[in-house]
């Protein structure tokens, strides 16, 4: 299958840069997109990228590689910036299985050692200030070697873990910057394969950031004499730049092509996301997946239940928030590299007793420091960086690799020093419900504004047999976060109706489930198509309007609506992992 190696490092190089031979322009427009930051400058990103091959109508091969970048601008001179990258954690499963974990320990062959040097030592970049590669070189050529047995696709996810630029979009356009720009590529060929023209726009822009989106050229824009050849691929996405440098900030990428060779054909696709480690990745995989699930469809609600209180008034669940994070506090355990079997499943790194669907109402952001003490309270190493990767609770869905749950990075830390580590304190801010409040939405109000909560309702449509209500929140709510609000009908009395029908779901929901030309079937795969969705979205689109959709049972649906709130607070919290051991009676764990 060597065309598919060929194929698939002819992606690379698409999404690398589109125009690596073309001529820098001679003069460089300073109100123009450039990609200059200054000398010193250092960024760290987490790169998720994942790659699928399979026969046309059949599942195929999935392989994963999460890994966390480093790049250093060490030269700038003449138009050209000089840029060191090298992996600072590199994690690949395929199969089910882990391929690759820099941070599960040292090296224990040879050849892994030789892999793990490779990686580590990167690549030193040659790129011009309009996004152009002028030339690429790997530091540790001896190490190549150690990646040239395995399948070249394999390679290619390696290769790609060294560089921001698979996200980058090639040369920037020598123009002022302005929402509406655009430009084009023309069909290149790459190692025999043909790269579709790609359409570029400014879609957002504010003095911080500009966002790019880029999708293939339709057929009906291409010159009459340019045909589209079977043997193409195709690249679209968004990219979001930090204005006077030209960094990434967050980007996604799906790369898709179908290939026959030998009469079979083969689906290739490619799924990259890149984000600067300081920003926030959003909800978790948990509450994206149950607030997709939400979202399908209404669900019957009976306010004579006795759960109706625990989740339609503050606060929004069955024990308070507080409750919830003490057992936090009290359960954290740091169980080391290897897992661990315990009454609670097999733990690894740092865990909990409770898991990210046990906490609903308040949002544990990423860890921002984290210190690593040993028994006599001293530090095992200084400067130690977070995971970005690294949640506190660990999702209830499964399939993660064990470095996960490290909520730091090796950076060349020894298994000596990893067994000495007594204490792992890490320090995250934490959103909480603070305040209750109450309001009445009546049929005859267009909109109002909720006090000390910076959440506006909006009624979109209100009819006898249904009521869709959006809440607007000042910069947009993301898809799977929920605003601290519960609303239902009320009677002339003010009471809960004894019964109506509830979705809750999210415009930008609503946005993928409306492009689906062919919906699957079932909650779970449809789920994930709508997170797949998502991705693809540029933040400001992904970020939009909570949605309240009541629907009549037996009897039409009232004129009024109460709406219970709570304000919110943001707090610094320490979390505190001491290290745990096998008690000689029985499964438990507990503290050294």
């Amino acid at each position: 299958m060597k065309f598919i190696g060929a194929l698939i490092c002819a992606l690379i190089l698409a999404v690398t840069g589109y125009f690596w031979f073309s001529e820098t322009p001679p003069a460089i427009n300073k109100e123009a997109l450039l990609f200059n930051p200054p000398v010193g400058d250092v960024r760290y990103f987490a790169i998720d990228q994942t790659t699928e091959i399979g026969v046309s109508g059949r599942g195929g091969s999935v392989n994963r590689m999460t890994s966390v970048l480093r790049s250093e601008v060490i030269g700038v001179d003449a138009g050209l910036v000089e840029l060191q990258s090298a992996a600072v954690k590199v994690v690949e499963r395929g199969r089910g299985r882990t391929l690759v974990d820099t941070e599960s320990g040292e090296p224990r062959s040879s050849g892994e050692k030789l892999l793990v040097d490779f990686l580590r030592s990167g690549v030193v970049e040659q790129v011009s200030v309009h996004g152009v590669i002028k030339e690429s070189t790997y530091q540790n050529r001896d190490a190549l070697k150690s990646i040239s047995d395995r399948p070249e696709v394999l390679q290619t996810l390696l290769l790609r873990s060294l560089s921001i630029f698979p996200w980058y979009p090639g040369q920037f356009p020598n123009e002022d910057l302005a929402i509406g720009l655009s430009w084009q590529t023309e069909n290149q060929e790459w190692s025999g394969a043909n790269l579709q023209g790609i359409q570029f726009e400014v879609t957002r822009l504010d003095s911080q950031t500009v966002t790019l989106e880029f999708a293939p050229v339709g057929e009906q824009d291409l010159p009459a004499d340019e045909d589209s050849t079977p043997n193409s691929f195709s690249a679209a996405g968004y990219l979001e730049l930090e204005r006077a440098t030209g960094w990434p900030r967050q980007a996604s990428v799906q790369i898709s092509t179908e290939e026959e060779h030998q009469g079979v054909t083969f689906q290739i696709t490619s799924r990259l996301k890149v984000r600067q480690s300081e920003v926030d990745p959003g909800p978790d995989t948990d509450r994206l997946m149950s607030m997709a699930k939400i979202s399908m469809q209404a669900r019957p609600i009976d306010t004579s239940n006795t759960v109706f209180n625990d989740y339609f008034t503050p606060p929004f669940s069955p024990e308070p928030v507080e409750t919830s994070l003490n057992e936090i506090q009290q359960t954290l355990l740091w169980f080391g590299t290897e897992p661990v079997d315990y009454r609670y499943g097999r733990a690894v790194g740092v865990e909990s007793k409770l898991n990210s669907s046990n906490l609903q109402t308040a949002t544990i952001h990423p860890v921002n420091s984290v210190r690593l003490l040993d028994a006599d309270g001293e530090p095992v190493v200084e400067n130690t960086m977070p995971n970005p990767d690294f949640r506190v609770l660990k999702p209830s869905i499964g399939g993660n690799a064990a470095s996960a749950r490290m909520p730091f990075l090796r950076m060349g830390m020894t298994d000596e020093q990893l067994r000495s580590i007594d204490v792992i304190e890490f320090d995250a801010q934490v959103t909480v419900p603070d305040q209750e409040y109450s309001v009445l939405l009546d049929k005859k109000d267009k909109a109002i504004e909720l006090e000390n909560a910076g959440l506006k309702l909006i009624i979109e449509e209100w009819r006898d047999e249904m009521v869709r209500i959006r809440v607007s929140e000042t910069g947009g709510t993301p898809p799977g976060a929920r605003p601290m609000l519960m609303g239902y009908p009320v009677d002339e009395s003010g009471e809960p109706v004894a019964q109506f029908g509830l979705r809750m779901t999210h415009s930008a929901f609503d946005s993928v489930l409306g492009a689906m030309k062919n919906p699957p079937r079932g909650a779970k795969v449809m789920a994930a198509e709508l997170i797949q969705g998502l991705e693809v979205m540029p933040p400001h689109e992904r970020n939009g309007d909570f949605i309240f959709e009541f629907s009549r049972t037996s009897a039409p649906l009232p004129d009024r609506f109460r709406f219970n709130y709570m304000s919110t607070r943001t707090k610094a919290m320490t979390f505190i992992a001491p290290a745990a051991r096998k008690n000689t009676v029985g499964d438990d764990v507990e503290s050294s």
